[in-house]
């Protein structure tokens, strides 16, 4: 889907006379707006929003946080709406970076880690760079393998989007056997009759 400009400005409301104590508080509820507007198709509302609120965070928590990081993947996602691919690439080679430098294995920070890898995969794929996007597709998958329950929502979309790899680069077989893998896992968790079995 493409969006276009956005039809009408809106802003978050603002609270004034906001102390110090109020910055993390504000800046969560910044990247929330964003991410409603970005749900809404108002992916021109959202991207100012998600800069502020990673403004806010470096500021509050440092540039090396996992809160900069997880925003930076929103902003992301948001510039490829806005089919600015190119900034895309750099906000997740941004948060890519920031959580190399965090050590750490909770289920929290590890879906970051998961998160990240595959938007820097999709953004290899959209640019055709079928191998890097092999290659980070199977880390997420690799790491979401050995830390997540294999019926939970995050392998068989990982295990769809490599599949999509494999079938631009002609390697259809492979691409099947994804795809199947990817289904039985839908199918085990949520039964055959599921939409997203259907899809």
């Amino acid at each position: 889907m493409s969006f276009g400009p956005a039809t009408h400005q809106m802003s978050p409301p603002r609270q004034s006379n906001r102390t110090d104590s109020d910055h993390l508080a504000e800046a969560t509820r910044l990247h929330e707006f964003a991410l409603r507007e970005r749900a809404a198709g108002r992916p021109g509302n959202a991207a100012p929003v998600c800069l502020e609120a990673v403004a806010i965070l470096e500021r509050e928590c440092g540039h090396s946080s996992p809160e900069v990081a997880n925003v930076l993947n929103t902003l992301g996602a948001v510039r490829e709406d806005l089919s600015d691919y190119g900034a895309a690439e750099g906000d997740y080679r941004r948060a890519g970076a920031i959580l190399a430098g965090i050590e750490g294995d909770d289920g929290v920070l590890v879906r970051l880690r998961v998160r990240t890898m595959s938007n820097l995969a999709r953004i290899n794929r959209v640019h055709g760079h079928l191998e890097e996007a092999e290659r980070l597709f199977l880390e997420a998958i690799e790491l979401a393998e050995t830390t997540f329950d294999p019926h939970g929502p995050e392998l068989p979309s990982l295990l769809n989007d490599l599949a999509v790899v494999y079938k631009y680069a002609a390697r259809f077989d492979e691409a099947e056997a994804l795809y199947r893998r990817a289904l039985a896992s839908i199918e085990a968790t949520l039964g055959s009759a599921h939409p997203e079995a259907a899809a």
